[in-house]
């Protein structure tokens, strides 16, 4: 049975529980490296508004924020697609469970430095950021939290953020439920990852973020299949060309 789609669920997660399971937890960010990458998009999104911006300054060092790595994937495969193109970069990967800190902390390196800590908090600190990432983040947190959220990532970044989620539909619901009976066991992300997708959004739900722009910041709205929503954010002050809401 479908649950109802029409309203975003509040239930919380099992794995943002601090006293969850550690064995599930961790089998379960492990396993996100598989989802992710079928799922999620990110190289098409990191190398169309991240990397190709980067390249056109070949000779600048960037700093990137990814709020959420989880198992760091996706900063481990950005670092080296940047330098595979001579992309002089960064990256600060920030979590607020330690568990997931320490099961990582071997995957560190000199340009992949962890934080631990609330990310909210982190971004009211955070300067001399030129881009900030967020996959799979913005669904857990409260409804009421959201609008602040953005505004920090907006006061933070200096170039763009991309902010990329979970659509809220029927047919994102049913192929996840299928593929996670089949190939993810063991861990919290068949039960979280159903819920997840309760927990994501439609387009109406942003939409008020992309009318309102934060300060000098424009917003664009994007779609990509298979279910996700984007939230791209481009400061003033940067030389990007637009990127236009719709489809991918």
């Amino acid at each position: 049975m479908i649950p109802d789609m029409t309203r975003r669920s509040s239930e919380p997660e099992k794995m943002d529980r601090s006293d969850c399971d550690t064995g599930l937890l961790l089998r379960t960010i492990d396993q996100f490296q598989l989802t992710n990458r079928l799922f999620s998009r990110y190289r098409t999104l990191l190398r169309r508004w991240v990397l190709s911006d980067m390249l056109s300054r070949p000779t600048q060092e960037f700093h990137l924020v990814d709020l959420g790595a989880g198992g760091l994937d996706i900063p481990l495969w950005l670092l080296r697609e940047a330098h595979r193109r001579g992309i002089q970069l960064r990256i600060t990967a920030v979590d607020n469970d330690p568990r997931i800190i320490e099961h990582v902390r071997p995957k560190a390196g000199a340009n992949l430095h962890l934080v631990c800590g609330d990310a909210l908090a982190f971004l009211e600190k955070a300067s001399g950021v030129d881009y900030i990432f967020c996959n799979h983040f913005l669904h857990h947190l409260p409804e009421l939290e959201i609008p602040d959220f953005i505004r920090r990532l907006a006061r933070a970044t200096r170039r763009r953020f991309i902010v990329s989620d979970l659509s809220r539909n029927r047919w994102s619901y049913l192929g996840y439920a299928l593929f996670a009976g089949l190939f993810l066991r063991h861990s919290f992300a068949r039960e979280d990852g159903l819920l997840s997708i309760r927990r994501g959004f439609r387009a109406e739900d942003l939409e008020a973020f992309v009318k309102t722009p934060e300060g000098s910041t424009t917003m664009d709205l994007l779609r990509l299949a298979p279910g996700r929503i984007v939230l791209i954010g481009t400061s003033g002050s940067s030389r990007f060309p637009p990127t236009g809401s719709g489809n991918l």
